[in-house]
């Protein structure tokens, strides 16, 4: 299967929802940032690249606020899931962090087994196969990345990914004496639902915690875009791997350049698109969005198309 996390910042009633809950003193650099949550149609092109390149998921799982894009069209393989119909404790809701959402993916009534979890702004970039994330006796692959947790010796305020990171690195050293070092790539994450499930019953009072915290905390832990994929690792239902993968920051100064060589080489399995602001000057949305409606222009069976 194939689970999404998605939201559109500019719909009037998630507005009204974000107004009504007033963010605590303790948050993370990028708990506000707006960037986590505008919409530049990143996912109607996600679609169209697993549409296009990885036909083999049995199903898709599209996990929002009650929110469903204005162009998605009702079929067999895709089915929306609110956040109240997989937090257990429903009353924690609304909810405006990703780790919180993420924490409580594994129990999406139906889901599969094994599952890829996708942010919407990564994409497949050519024809891929089920074994570029699973291993034939069905144990999860994950991708390390070059980047270090510990890439700041005194840090001051911390993205949510980074305080994740080291809370995932704490967490593990007294559960498991293991010690990790770096981040996870930002690529579709492979994953057991039974491990991430056995995560929570062995830890229930921290995934608790991450659950509770509505906007990007300093104590919040990442469980299904990194700290999972190292349990499942020490439990030895995972393997490291590599893939062909770029990476694209659209505030870089060599954003253009990255997405150029993309469209021209199509030489990458996957890729990501991510917004990593705030930036010192406005990034050209047009520019992201030319891309990758050059990339993949053809419209997947989910979207509403017209004459």
């Amino acid at each position: 299967d194939i689970v999404y996390t998605w939201v559109d910042d500019s719909d009037p009633e998630w507005r009204r929802r974000r107004a009504s809950v007033q963010p605590p003193g303790t948050l993370s650099a990028d708990a506000l940032h707006g960037g986590r949550t505008e919409d530049r149609d990143e996912l109607r092109y996600s679609l169209r690249s697993v549409s296009a390149y990885a036909g083999w998921y049995r199903q898709i799982w599209l996990v929002t606020d009650g929110q469903v894009p204005a162009w998605l069209v009702d079929h067999p393989r895709l089915t929306v899931v609110t956040h109240r119909e997989i937090f257990t404790d429903p009353s924690l809701l609304p909810t405006f962090n990703s780790h919180a959402i993420e924490s409580q993916l594994h129990h999406i009534d139906g889901l599969a087994e094994h599952f890829l979890y996708f942010n919407d702004d990564v994409f497949i970039g050519r024809p891929v196969r089920p074994e570029l994330f699973f291993t034939g006796t069905g144990l999860a692959k994950f991708t390390l990345a070059p980047v270090a947790i510990d890439r700041q010796d005194e840090p001051g305020r911390l993205s949510g990914a980074m305080h994740a990171a080291r809370n995932n690195r704490a967490l593990l050293a007294d559960d498991l004496g293991r010690s990790v070092t770096n981040r996870i790539q930002h690529i579709p994450h492979a994953h057991l639902r039974s491990s991430l499930a056995d995560f929570e019953a062995r830890h229930p009072d921290r995934v608790s915690r991450v659950a509770a915290a509505r906007f990007r905390s300093p104590d919040d832990l990442s469980l299904a875009s990194e700290l999972g994929h190292y349990w499942a690792y020490a439990r030895r239902q995972a393997v490291t791997t590599t893939l062909a993968f770029r990476y694209v920051d659209i505030g870089s100064p060599f954003a253009a350049e990255h997405l150029d060589s993309l469209l021209t080489r199509r030489n990458q399995d996957c890729f990501c698109v991510n917004d990593a602001g705030p930036y010192p000057h406005p990034v050209d949305g047009t520019r992201v969005t030319d891309f990758l409606s050059a990339y993949f222009p053809l419209a997947s069976p989910f979207e509403r198309t017209t004459a």
